[in-house]
């Protein structure tokens, strides 16, 4: 009986430290989906939409704060100050990759971005129509 009892203690360890391990396995596989589309360093990819009402963000990949084609629009605070995002060095198409601090809950979202960087020149062709259309709804002219 007591062998029994050792064996059965044996089993449920073994199998405790298995559900354990698959835990683990699908939280760190979690982890890096929710992650897809940033560096791990606050950076996401997408591309830039310059309207007359201020600049915007399509997404590009999943993310924690997106999901690919999603449209924020951009409110640029390198160092804490709001500034206007520097029209003069990207245009409408280009992929660019953004430092985001936070996102807000309005719609579109708009994201707090501390930083940015051009990753290649585009046109407009490279935008989602959904997302034109959407701008065009919230009374924006695309530049």
């Amino acid at each position: 009986m007591v062998e029994r009892i050792k064996k059965n203690q044996k089993v449920c360890a073994v199998f405790f430290v298995a559900v354990v391990l698959v835990i683990v396995v699908l939280l760190c596989k979690l982890n890096q989906w929710r992650s897809k589309g940033t560096d791990g360093d606050g950076f996401y990819t997408g591309y830039v939409v310059l309207t007359d009402k201020g600049a915007y963000f399509e997404a590009k990949y999943d993310s924690i704060f997106f999901e690919a084609g999603d449209l924020a629009k951009i409110n640029y605070q390198p160092d804490g100050v709001l500034i206007d995002f520097p029209v003069d060095e990207v245009s409408t198409g280009d992929e660019i990759r953004m430092e985001i601090h936070r996102v807000g809950d309005s719609l579109p979202p708009v994201a707090i971005v501390d930083a940015y960087e051009k990753i290649s020149s585009g046109s407009v062709e490279r935008i989602d129509s959904s997302i034109l259309e959407e701008l065009e709804k919230l009374g924006c002219q695309v530049e």
